[in-house]
C-alpha cells in the first residue's frame, strides 16, 4: 500500500479499496502502521478547509499503478 504523508495537513493518507483513508501523523512525523485504525476521508470537509482530496487519490493510484513503494 503506498502511503502519502503530508506534514503540511499533519495526515498521512492511503487508498483501501478505492476510498481514500487517513490517520494522523505524530510529533515526529510518523503514523500508525495499523491500517484498521485509519479512517475514511470526508471529502466534503477536506474541500471545505481548502485541501483537494482527489489530488492525492490521483497521486496515489498514480504511483500504485507504477508499482513505487515509497513515501512521498
Amino acid at each position: 500500500m503506498i502511503v502519502y504523508s503530508n506534514p503540511d495537513h499533519g495526515t498521512a493518507y492511503a487508498m483501501e479499496d478505492g476510498a481514500l483513508i487517513c490517520t494522523p501523523l505524530y510529533e515526529d512525523l510518523t503514523y500508525d502502521t495499523c491500517f484498521d485504525n485509519w479512517v475514511e476521508v470526508d471529502m466534503e470537509h477536506c474541500i471545505a478547509e481548502g485541501y483537494n482530496p482527489e489530488a492525492i487519490c490521483k497521486f496515489i493510484t498514480r504511483c500504485e499503478d507504477m508499482s513505487v513503494v515509497y513515501d512521498c
